[in-house]
C-alpha cells in the first residue's frame, strides 16, 4: 500500500469508520463504509504532480440520510493530515447494483514529484 493511501486509510479508521480497499467490499452493504482508492498521478509541472485518491462512502440502499452523515465524519476524519487537500465537494450519489447501496466520493490530493 503506498504510503500516503495507508495514511488516509488509518486516518479513517481510526475515527472509528469501516475501511476497505478496492475490491475487498463484498455482498450486500449492511453498514456503512468507505473505499480508498489510489487513483494515480496526474502531471502538473516538468518534475511534480498531483496524487490522486478517491474516498467512496456507501451506506445501505434503505439508509440513504447516514450517506450525508458518512461524507461529513470522512472529511472530518482527514482534516487533520495536512499533506493532502480536498478537490471539491462531494460527488453525486449513485447506487451500486452489487453492493445494494448508495455511494458518493470525494477527490483528495498530495503533492509529489515524478
Amino acid at each position: 500500500m503506498s504510503s500516503m493511501r495507508e495514511t488516509i486509510y488509518n486516518s479513517l479508521k481510526d475515527a472509528g469508520l469501516t475501511v476497505y480497499l478496492p475490491g475487498q467490499a463484498e455482498g450486500k452493504c449492511t453498514a456503512p463504509y468507505c473505499i480508498v482508492t489510489d487513483a494515480g498521478t496526474i502531471q502538473t509541472g516538468r518534475t511534480t504532480g498531483r496524487r490522486v485518491y478517491i474516498i467512496t462512502g456507501c451506506v445501505p440502499e434503505s439508509r440513504p440520510l447516514d450517506l450525508r452523515v458518512l461524507m461529513g465524519q470522512i472529511r472530518t476524519a482527514l482534516i487533520a493530515n495536512k499533506h493532502i487537500r480536498a478537490d471539491g465537494g462531494v460527488s453525486e450519489e449513485h447506487f451500486d447494483e452489487d453492493h445494494e447501496a448508495i455511494c458518493a466520493a470525494i477527490e483528495y490530493s498530495a503533492l509529489c514529484a515524478i
